[in-house]
């Protein structure tokens, strides 16, 4: 008698085992058929109180988004994605280029997320909010800060580094002589899409950055070479993240980590200047 009741009751709680089981997202069940396409959660920078502007993707399903002023964020699956074989453990990377890189592991299955595995909770948001460091300040100046459009000399903008911390930072950028940096981009102000580069004849190069560090970026001015206006001033220097992925690479444009306008989608945090071209009087 005794056996019969402890067999009874251990087929109840195996019974009751498996019926939890296929509610917890293992199992082809009821909860697999609800809508388990977005994912949610907050990414902070360290130090700052405005955390707007974090690159965030999903690899597999190749989408995007970014982090509102509070570092908050919502990425959604398109409906149709279900209807496409997305299955496995896939990475939601989370970028600004002057701060650390980091990652969380998102599983999937026929198009849909898994909520309450890997980072992701039952309610599809990210188990923890997730901080970046600070890697190097940029501050950025130029001399002189107006010119008018026919001038003809020298400008120089002045690229001021601090790495935060005691770490060593790759950066890449542009150096037309040992430790004379140029290269920048003119971003008009009230039309962001005219952008003008200006250069000398330099080449690429990969450096490392100690401390606190002074660069001169040397620019040798040619008259009417850039139409009247007020620009901001953004140097090209772009840190290098060891095991960067090369998918990032591609949703921000194949030569984002070269000196070309694909560099401008990267987001990083700066301290810019302005540069005033007047008109010819």
């Amino acid at each position: 008698m005794k056996h019969s009741i402890r067999f009874l009751i251990t087929s109840l709680l195996i019974l009751s085992f498996f019926e939890a089981c296929t509610d917890n997202g293992l199992f082809d069940d009821k909860v697999n058929t609800q809508n388990k396409r977005s994912i949610s959660g907050v990414i902070k920078l360290s130090g700052e109180t405005d955390h707007s502007g974090i690159f965030i993707y999903l690899e597999g399903f190749e989408l995007s988004t970014e982090t509102a002023t509070d570092g908050s964020f919502k990425l959604t699956i398109p409906g149709n994605a279900s209807a496409q074989p997305i299955s496995g453990a896939y990475k939601m990377y989370f970028y600004m280029d002057n701060y650390s890189f980091k990652s969380v592991d998102i599983l999937a299955r026929d198009g849909q997320l898994e909520y309450g595995h890997a980072d992701l909770n039952n309610k599809g948001e990210l188990t923890r909010t997730v901080t970046l460091q600070k890697l190097l300040d940029i501050t950025v100046g130029i001399s002189p800060q107006t010119i008018p459009a026919d001038f003809s000399g020298t400008v120089i903008a002045i690229a001021q580094l601090s790495v935060a911390g005691n770490d060593t930072i790759d950066v890449r950028t542009v150096q037309a002589k040992p430790m004379q940096f140029s290269g920048l981009f003119l971003i008009n102000v009230n039309k962001p899409s005219d952008i003008h580069i200006v250069s000398t004849s330099a080449r690429m190069v990969d450096t490392e950055v100690h401390g606190s560090e002074k660069w001169d970026m040397i620019i040798q001015w040619e008259k009417n070479s850039v139409p009247f206006g007020t620009y901001e001033v953004v140097p090209f220097i772009k840190l290098l993240h060891p095991n960067f992925p090369s998918v990032l690479n591609t949703a921000l444009g194949v030569n984002s980590a070269n000196f070309t306008t694909d560099f401008l989608n990267i987001p990083q945090r700066r301290k810019t200047t302005r540069l005033t071209i007047t008109e010819i009087q």
